[in-house]
């Protein structure tokens, strides 16, 4: 049998929920360090990644959106009554 293959937004929608887990996964053990770490050169640094991971979630939370606005705009174009 042939495997049933997923739409590319469906693939889409799921790179970027994997992209959000790990940008999640890794400003949690960025956080974790911070509480350890003394130098203030390490903890400049760290907060320097941390702001750019917020930037690519923010980034992607935008992606998101506006697949979702693309898929029902989609999905609405033959609805027309009149």
């Amino acid at each position: 049998m042939a495997k049933k293959q997923q739409s590319p937004i469906f693939s889409l929608q799921q790179n970027i929920l994997k992209i959000q887990a790990l940008i999640n996964d890794s400003l949690t053990k960025i956080n974790a360090l911070l509480k350890k770490i003394e130098g203030r050169r390490e903890i400049l640094l760290l907060t320097q990644v941390i702001a750019d991971l917020l930037k690519a979630q923010t980034k992607l939370e935008q992606l998101s959106r506006s697949l979702e606005k693309t898929l029902l705009e989609n999905s609405n174009c033959g609805n027309f009554e009149g």
